[in-house]
């Protein structure tokens, strides 16, 4: 009786064993979709790379414009677009703020008071914002 039990138990094993192989060389079945996904995410990060980043400059309907980049910015995606006041002497008094790293603060985009805009960080990425702001009940 025992032995009819081990070769059962047997022949079960070897049916798994089996079955795992048939499996294991049947492939990766998401292979061709990580294959998509790494294939984006070159072509992302080809454009994150830009500087400066092409189509997004030209979007502004100005004459005057100017890629500038700086430092103070991270990987999310913005979620709002903030539109403020500075209150400092001049355009390159501006950029020079947003290039401290002490400072830490940087906007996608500076208007001078004569219409020249210059962009300081991709569209794609946040840009620092010089603290915490609110939008109605929103903080941003």
């Amino acid at each position: 009786m025992l032995k009819h039990f081990d070769m059962r138990v047997t022949s079960r094993f070897n049916l798994f064993i089996i079955a795992a192989l048939i499996t294991s060389c049947a492939g990766n079945k998401y292979a061709k979709t990580e294959k998509v996904y790494k294939n984006q995410a070159k072509e992302f990060s080809n454009l994150y790379r830009q500087s400066p980043v092409s189509g997004q400059l030209e979007k502004v309907n100005v004459k005057d414009q100017q890629w500038i980049a700086s430092i103070n910015f991270g990987i999310r995606k913005p979620n709002f677009v903030v539109i403020h006041h500075t209150a400092q002497d001049s355009l390159g008094q501006t950029i020079r703020t947003f290039h401290s790293a002490k400072a830490g603060v940087s906007s996608h985009y500076v208007v001078g008071r004569d219409g020249k805009v210059v962009q300081m960080v991709n569209d794609l990425y946040r840009a620092h914002h010089a603290g915490l702001g609110k939008w109605g009940m929103i903080l941003i």
